[in-house]
């Protein structure tokens, strides 16, 4: 018998997860997910946003798109 271990998931399997729910045509998943990561403190990389992204388009979901994308910093131009 193996002893029981608690794993907690990290961004990696959250960027799985959702990517494997934008695949799905699962955009709402992937929208919960992204919520999840928030509420347990971790950190969203580009990946996290590139899956939601992904999977947001592949639903049609043009607003919530562009949402995300207007919540993004921006880079200064350069002068």
């Amino acid at each position: 018998e193996l002893p029981s271990k608690s794993l907690a998931p990290d961004a990696a399997i959250f960027n799985a997860l959702m990517s494997a729910c934008s695949r799905a045509a699962q955009w709402q998943r992937s929208l919960l997910l992204f919520e999840l990561m928030s509420q347990r403190g971790i950190r969203q990389s580009l990946v996290t946003l590139g899956a939601l992204l992904a999977a947001l388009t592949k639903g049609q979901k043009w607003r919530e798109v562009l949402g995300l994308l207007d919540q993004l910093p921006k880079k200064p131009k350069a002068s």
